[in-house]
């Protein structure tokens, strides 16, 4: 199976209802050789722009999302540099706390509380606000 394929798919997907359009270009997606793959990736990524409101769509979330998750990844990084920059060690259960953690505002509470905090321990007490 090859990218002309893959292609064709993506261009059929408006024509079908949304839950069979993602299945089938899944599963022409996982068929696809290391080239053809590489070669349609490139195309995604690319300064193409989507045609059908099914892949506008899961790109629109895929970007939502990856942006979303990278800046809970850095709120996360910032506290850790914070307490690492100032001397404090992290025990193991609050380093998992931050690190589990997937609500910004709380993160950002923890930021701004490790700041000036004396102990790890005190940014778990911060409530979002």
């Amino acid at each position: 199976m090859g990218l002309a394929v893959a292609k064709a798919v993506l261009a059929a997907a408006p024509g079908l209802d949304e839950e069979r359009a993602h299945l089938y270009l899944d599963l022409v997606l996982s068929r696809l050789n290391q080239a053809a793959k590489a070669a349609f990736e490139a195309l995604m990524q690319s300064n193409y722009e989507y045609q059908s409101d099914f892949a506008k769509k899961y790109y629109g979330q895929g970007r939502q999302e990856g942006s979303q998750e990278g800046q809970l990844k850095n709120a996360r990084e910032a506290i850790l540099d914070v307490f690492e920059a100032r001397g404090i060690d992290v025990a193991p259960r609050v380093r998992q706390r931050i690190e589990d953690c997937a609500d910004l505002a709380q993160l950002r509470a923890w930021l701004r509380e490790a700041v000036t905090a004396d102990a790890a321990d005190a940014l778990l007490e911060a409530e979002p606000g």
